[in-house]
């Protein structure tokens, strides 16, 4: 019912200040536009017109992107897997546990590898890559980068908290000795 409720209420307030929180083009969320572009072009009619020399048509422009962009996900997706997760700096030194610790990309936090991949799901996964302003990008990559530095690693070689049993990137549970936690 609280839920609910809360839904509601923020609903209402929605159309009472539509005025100010919905028409206005500032309060649109950058990942929208694109979805809201694509659409667009895709349902208006156009005038046959040359662009700066592009003569293609917005569905021709549409399916060549949709055919690259398949063909793009089916090479580190499918045929070389290896690309999803590109640990090119612990090639280094393989038996190195401290490199792939901080230069890793599977089990590690990926710090100082400014290739990690050449999956696109991978690349964009937790930032909207081609939808948010350049500098909102690198304000989310340099804040990462300086809490990676300044916060995870001191904590993790300390051994705060008996971290330095733990993997430092996992989403499972363990206990203080570093086995899986059996719940």
């Amino acid at each position: 019912m609280l839920t609910l409720f809360v839904q509601l209420m923020g609903m209402g307030f929605a159309g009472y200040l539509r005025r100010f929180s919905v028409y206005p083009v500032k309060a649109l969320w950058p990942t929208v536009l694109p979805i809201v572009a694509m659409n667009r072009a895709l349902t208006r009619t156009e005038p046959k017109e040359n662009i700066n020399g592009w003569t293609v048509s917005r569905y021709r422009f549409f399916y060549i992107t949709c055919v690259s962009m398949a063909i793009y996900y089916w090479l580190p997706g499918y045929l070389f897997t290896a690309l999803s997760t590109f640990n090119w700096m612990t090639w280094i030194a393989p038996s190195n546990y401290n490199l792939a610790l901080i230069t890793g990309s599977n089990m590690g936090l990926g710090l100082f590898n400014p290739i990690t991949t050449f999956d696109w799901n991978y690349a964009t996964s937790s930032y909207a890559a081609l939808a948010q302003p350049f500098f909102a990008t690198c304000t989310m990559w340099i804040s990462a980068m300086l809490t990676g530095i300044l916060v995870l690693l001191p904590m993790y070689f300390a051994s705060m908290s008996y971290t330095g049993y733990l993997p430092i990137n996992s989403s499972s549970a363990f206990a203080n000795d570093g086995t899986p936690y059996k719940v």
